[in-house]
């Protein structure tokens, strides 16, 4: 038998089944998988014909004379055609007929950037929505105030100075700014260490770098000076920032002190906001200076008292209140 033609067979429930080379039907046939009476058909081949007959066996004819693929003549036995049932023909016609099925394409690139770029903008959404709702998780993200909520600031309060004497000295004309925290601290710094050190940075030609700007460098600049030497960086400083307008950032709000010392304001922030003050009194022949620096709460009314118990007097002062508030902030 011819190992290298292949076989389609049916099985016991009417399926088509193979093709199959002749070495695996006699597996089958061994396996009782497949019998004698199992029917074939060599590919490309219309004729189906018991496996026994393909074996080249004979069969009875009480047993076979039904289903015998020949007859018997007078010249000698021809093969006649045999009978295939309507259901296997069908079956054999529609799995030789039918072409092969491909694998569903994989989807475009076109597609799949459009997928992950939907899936992106989703998310960003979502992250957009939770950070609007103000959590104060922003601030420790480091980008204080980008998405949270706006909030309306109502403030008064009035300047004054009690002297020794116990009298109150109402401040008039004293001008109030609000200014960002984060946008406060470090141009504050700098100023003070200019003073410190006595050398100038133009802050409106030259950018802050971070590290002039540490407040321990300041400390340990300080540690060095005597009391006269402390004074004098002092003046020097104020005077920086009553004269110079990049010593503190331009803030959001501005106001002056009325007759009284009073003023108030209404302002809209999205983040902590500083109030800085500075003012100045002539006693005699001498002058003071004074420099206040208040935090403001996030409360949306509120009194601000400037006077002595909250003035800015000294650098250890001044880096004092750096340091408590930077470490707020981050």
């Amino acid at each position: 038998m011819d190992n290298a033609k292949e076989y389609y067979w049916f099985d016991n429930f009417g399926g088509v089944n193979g093709p199959d080379r002749w070495s695996r039907l006699q597996e089958l046939r061994a396996q009782n998988i497949i019998s004698d009476e199992t029917e074939l058909c060599v590919v490309g081949d219309k004729d189906w014909l018991p496996y026994k007959i393909n074996l080249g066996l004979s069969e009875p004819a009480s047993e076979c004379s039904k289903n015998s693929p020949f007859e018997t003549t007078e010249t000698g036995a021809v093969r006649k055609p045999l009978t295939i049932h309507k259901t296997k023909k069908r079956n054999l016609q529609e799995k030789v007929s039918e072409p092969a099925k491909l694998p569903p394409a994989p989807p475009s690139k076109l597609k799949r950037n459009l997928v992950i770029c939907s899936a992106v903008v989703l998310l960003v959404g979502i992250a957009c929505i939770y950070l609007f709702r103000g959590d104060s998780i922003i601030l420790s993200m480091g980008i204080p105030g980008l998405f949270s909520r706006p909030i309306d600031l109502n403030v008064e309060g009035s300047v004054f100075i009690v002297t020794k004497n116990g009298n109150n000295i109402k401040l008039g004309l004293v001008p109030i700014k609000v200014c960002e925290s984060h946008a406060l601290y470090i141009p504050v710094t700098l100023r003070a260490r200019c003073a410190i050190e006595d050398f100038v940075f133009d802050l409106s030609k030259e950018r802050i770098n971070p590290l002039l700007a540490d407040y321990k460098s300041c400390v340990l600049k300080l540690e060095y000076l005597d009391d006269a030497e402390k004074e004098r960086a002092w003046w020097r400083f104020l005077k920086m920032i009553k004269t110079d307008p990049f010593a503190t950032p331009q803030g959001i709000k501005a106001v002056l002190t009325d007759a009284d010392g009073k003023f108030k304001f209404h302002v809209v922030t999205r983040e902590k906001c500083v109030l800085v003050a500075t003012g100045k009194r002539t006693v005699f022949d001498q002058t003071e200076k004074y420099l206040w620096i208040v935090p403001l709460t996030l409360e949306s009314q509120q009194t601000v008292i400037l006077s002595n118990h909250n003035m800015v007097n000294n650098f250890d002062d001044l880096l004092s209140l750096i340091y408590r508030e930077e470490k707020l902030l981050h």
